[in-house]
This record gives C-alpha cells, structure tokens and sequence, in this order.
C-alpha cells in the first residue's frame, strides 16, 4: 500500500513547493509530527524547523527551512503556510541549514 499525500509550501511570495510524497516530518509546536496519507485531520502551529519529505523508499527527497506558520492537514493533504521558508535539498549540510536559519532569523528592532 503505497499511499502518497500532498504537501504544498506556500509563503506570501509564492507555492515554493508542491508535491506527492508518502511522509512528511514538520516541526510542530509541541515536537515533530510524521503526516502520512488517512492522518486524522488537524491544524497546528509550527516552530522554526526543518520540514522532511520521504518519498516511497524511506528516504528524504526534499528539505526546507521555514520560519515558523501553519500546518492545516486535510483529506485533500497538508498545507503549510510561512512567511519565510526556503529550500535545502535532500543533502543538506549542517552549515546550509545553519545559514538557512541565519537568513530566515527576523531582525529585531532597535
């Protein structure tokens, strides 16, 4: 049973990424949450984190950093609304994802 459910990441910029995938691991509020397809519907907060996307095989097809949002999952599939999120690739190193926080980091104000 190779269930796959989508995910769309969308800013205020743009959908940055949308696509099937059987598992997606986000950071949620009160820890990681593991979304796969027939998930019982919820909506929740998301703290800066990594989201994960797994493709059929176990293994991460795509990273992306995001700075905190929303995650609304549906029996249509997950939707994540951010105000910052960026791509890391399926490889990130820890000093990509190091970066990738220091540029979504907003600035405090003086």
């Amino acid at each position: 049973m190779n269930e796959l459910i989508k995910i769309e990441i969308v800013t205020p910029l743009e959908l940055l990424k949308s696509k099937e995938t059987k598992m997606s691991v986000l950071p949620g509020s009160e820890g990681e949450l593991g979304i796969m397809s027939r998930h019982t519907p919820l909506m929740t907060l998301l703290n800066r984190g990594i989201i994960k996307l797994f493709d059929e095989n176990n293994s991460v097809t795509d990273q992306i950093a995001v700075d905190g949002g929303v995650a609304d999952v549906s029996e249509e599939g997950i939707t994540v609304l951010s105000e910052r999120a960026e791509v890391l690739g399926s490889n990130a190193s820890n000093k990509q994802i190091t970066v990738s926080y220091t540029h979504l980091t907003l600035p405090t104000k003086a």
